[in-house]
């Protein structure tokens, strides 16, 4: 079963658990090594309240792209905090716009793609979703920071953004649209290496601007993680039910082994689940070998490691992240409400849904 991370919470009770298969010698895929897997990913995508329940298998997260010509073009230096962010986009805006826009967003209303945008302001704030305590946390001063941070891109940005999920926002910075972008890190090979891109040989990669407070971990609930470079990762679940279960064991095992994952990762020029595909010589050939290639994968490799913000882990996380936060969310994105009747909104979903575990 392939599983986004949302879902995990959802599929735990019929999973067959892996930490019992990993410990069978008998079916054992030589060379796996699981301790070579990210642990970041293991701990906060594969597993629920602590228990592992699959294997990592992509992992699309948040990362920064910027048009280096338009920046030298302007004398720009790469904004490294979230207030150099918003007043590189104004300056862009203000030489280029129409043609070329500051930034743009996933901001589709009613859409997850939505949320998923909010998040990077949300944590890069201070906020988060819950207390440690499990009581709501989503509309406390932190929150409304991020929230007005996130109201304030729209002026950079293209007016339809609004009806963009994340391809539309990637299909606009590819059109060359869009100057300086914070999104999936997946589609740098899209705009680098598609023959049909407008902006191929003139992307770079950086991390993220660094966050203005980040709340930790132990401050919040449900396995949330806060950090600006949102994780969107999937893994790959073994069915209890399933009636050939040694077999797709182990036909697993090779679709997340060390060779095959850093197979994946030349064929596609995206970046992988284990340590070992960062370091494998093999990367660093062909389209790999470019230096701002080369870039893209380290930077990657540093939101991984160091600026993943990962959602809460709740059985009825779908309800919130697909329906009730982004439509609250649109409401605001489209000044049909507040920022507080929009928080307190979510609030009172948070603690509905928090409250039936």
């Amino acid at each position: 079963m392939y599983c986004d991370r949302d879902w995990v919470g959802r599929f735990a009770n019929v999973a067959v658990k892996p930490k019992y298969l990993l410990e069978n010698s008998d079916l054992k895929y030589p060379n796996y090594n699981f301790e070579d897997f990210f642990p970041s990913l293991v701990a906060n995508m594969s597993s629920y309240k602590g228990q592992l329940v699959a294997i990592p298998y992509d992992i699309p997260i948040f990362i920064m792209f910027y048009r280096q010509d338009i920046f030298e073009e302007l004398g720009l230096s790469v904004p490294t905090t979230m207030t150099e962010y918003l007043a590189t986009a104004q300056i862009i805006n203000e030489a280029k716009k129409p043609q070329v826009y500051g930034t743009a967003g996933q901001w589709k209303v009613g859409h997850n793609s939505l949320l998923c945008n909010m998040t990077a302001w949300l944590w890069s704030h201070g906020g988060s979703f819950y207390h440690g305590d499990g009581t709501p946390a989503i509309n406390d001063e932190r929150a409304i920071a991020g929230m007005e941070y996130l109201l304030a891109q729209r002026q950079y940005a293209p007016p339809e953004a609004l009806t963009w999920d994340w391809y539309g926002e990637a299909e606009a910075f590819r059109q060359g649209r869009v100057a300086m972008l914070i999104s999936w890190g997946e589609w740098f090979p899209w705009f680098e290496a598609s023959p049909t891109s407008q902006v191929s040989g003139r992307v770079a990669t950086v991390r993220c601007p660094q966050e203005i407070a980040l709340r930790s971990y132990r401050e919040c609930a449900f396995g949330e993680v806060p950090g600006i470079s949102h994780c969107g990762g999937s893994s790959l679940l073994l069915s209890r039910y399933s009636k050939q279960q040694e077999a797709a064991w182990v036909f697993l095992q090779w679709l997340t082994s060390p060779d095959t994952t850093t197979r994946v990762a030349i064929l596609s020029n995206t970046n992988g689940v284990r340590r070992s595909t960062y370091s494998d010589p093999r990367l660093r050939v062909g389209f790999g070998a470019q230096p701002n290639v080369v870039k893209y994968f380290d930077v990657t490799l540093d939101a991984i490691e160091n600026r993943m913000g990962v959602e809460p882990h709740l059985p009825n996380w779908i309800e919130l992240g697909f329906n009730r936060f982004p439509v609250e969310l649109g409401k605001l994105m489209t000044n049909q409400q507040s920022i507080k009747t929009t928080l307190d909104n979510m609030a009172q979903a948070a603690a509905q849904v928090s409250q039936t575990l």
